[in-house]
């Protein structure tokens, strides 16, 4: 995942136009996460991607 960073927002920089993702703070840690409702408009490579009709892609073995 490529992250482009704006005034307002991040972005995932895999993809134009860049679906937005944000920070969010897990434990001690802080994670980009991509918004909700959103996997559908990342590139099929990205890791934040998600089907737009729910089916799982298979994972690697």
């Amino acid at each position: 995942m490529h992250i482009a960073e704006s005034c307002d927002r991040f972005a995932c920089a895999m993809r134009v136009p860049c679906p937005a993702m944000y920070i969010a703070q897990v434990g001690d840690q802080y994670i980009v996460k991509r918004m909700p409702l959103s996997g559908g408009g990342h590139d099929p490579s990205c890791s934040s991607y998600e089907p737009p009709d729910g089916t799982v892609r298979p994972s690697a073995c």
